[in-house]
């Protein structure tokens, strides 16, 4: 016996599968496409993210998280369980157990007036995924804008792999974290560097030695007035930030000279800034403006040494480019990072490994990096409607 129909406002069964189908082609189809609600939420400004830092420790309390900060570096423990034994008994002395990005953002200032000494094991100690910062650097990505200047940015390759996502930086999806974090701070550099910065500092990270990543497609592909303006405007920012980091009352901002000079003794130190590029896009006046830039290494989307592939998937160098752009690149001193991406359409097993052996062998494509990506199959690329 069937159900009896109930009625749904003039919807039935075909309009339900209609709807349907319209949702998932808006799903499918870049020119239908509408925003998530809320995604592109942009934070205040750059007042509104140093606040959860700087008010951390509440103002009227600072003296009793001092108090117990130098506990712990009197305590001076040099194991995990040293340290657990160490926060039982300030417990037990304080009745409280602050955080340990507490105990460290107070170590910190302690360390920088000179009223604590040094001390590695509370470096390491206290901090939350510390994997991030055991080589010693920090990496903080930056992401630019889709809109630079207010026109779309439309990247003049279409290589079939590569999503291209409407209000999203070419080749990046809305939901990476480092384009999650951009899309809340309006893709703004400077306060997408200080947003990272934080967090890692709240995390119990040294924010102490930072290596810029500046990512959202081929670079060249951008106008030249927005490089200028992006790398321009980030660069005393960038410093000041640095040089400011760790303290509760923020100064002027000096000139870029002064904050550079600064930089060199300060405990947040900049040293090195990272663009991405194609390998036909390494000219000449093209790594004369990366050095103006400050750029000390460049990521360099090879994907592939195989013609074949190269061509099918409509990429539009050759790795005769890949070689060209790899021997410019060493010949001006700058590292290499270079992007591998096997089981690409048209790839197989033994192509994938011959390339490996000839990127590993080849004394023309030697470089300080590899980045390996196995091809995905991702909304908004052409292979997805193959």
């Amino acid at each position: 016996m069937e159900a009896p129909q109930q009625d749904d406002g003039g919807f039935d069964a075909m309009d339900t599968e209609a709807l349907a189908r319209e949702a998932k082609k808006r799903e499918n189809d870049p020119n239908t496409y509408k925003r998530s609600g809320g995604r592109n939420e942009p934070v205040n400004c750059l007042e509104d993210i140093y606040k959860q830092w700087d008010e951390l420790i509440p103002a009227d309390e600072w003296d009793r998280y001092e108090a117990m900060t130098m506990f712990v570096v009197e305590w001076n423990p040099q194991t995990p369980r040293a340290l657990e034994k160490c926060l039982i008994a300030l417990r037990r002395q304080y009745k409280t157990l602050p955080k340990k990005s507490q105990l460290k953002f107070v170590y910190n200032v302690l360390v920088k007036r000179g009223t604590a000494p040094p001390q590695l094991a509370i470096d390491t100690l206290l901090v939350k995924k510390a994997g991030k910062s055991q080589s010693g650097v920090l990496v903080v990505t930056v992401v630019t804008s889709p809109y630079p200047h207010g026109q779309k940015f439309s990247c003049q390759w279409n290589c079939y792999y590569c999503p291209n996502e409407p209000d999203q930086p070419r080749s990046y999806l809305h939901d990476e974290p480092s384009v999650l974090r951009a899309n809340r701070n309006r893709f703004d550099p400077v306060l997408q560097f200080c947003d990272r910065c934080v967090t890692l500092a709240l995390n119990g990270h040294p924010v102490d030695k930072i290596e810029l990543l500046v990512l959202g497609g081929t670079w060249a592909s951008y106008p030249v007035s927005y490089q200028e303006e992006y790398v321009s405007s980030i660069c005393v920012n960038l410093f000041y930030a640095a040089n400011t980091f760790h303290d509760r009352v923020k100064r002027e901002r000096k000139s870029l000279d002064q904050e550079k000079l600064e930089n060199e003794t300060t405990l947040v130190k900049i040293i090195g800034i990272t663009l991405e590029t194609r390998p036909d896009c390494i000219t000449p006046d093209e790594l004369r403006r990366f050095r103006r830039y400050g750029c000390t290494r460049v990521q360099l989307g090879i994907q592939h040494t195989d013609e074949g592939i190269l061509k099918k998937i409509n990429r539009g160098c050759t790795t005769q480019d890949a070689k060209r752009a790899m021997k410019l690149l060493r010949d001006c001193g700058y590292k290499t990072d270079i992007h591998l991406m096997p089981n690409l359409p048209g790839s197989s097993v033994d192509l994938d490994r011959a390339m490996f052996d000839y990127v590993l062998h080849s004394p023309d494509l030697q470089a300080d990096q590899w980045k390996i990506y196995p091809c995905e199959v991702t909304p908004w690329t052409v292979i997805k409607r193959w």
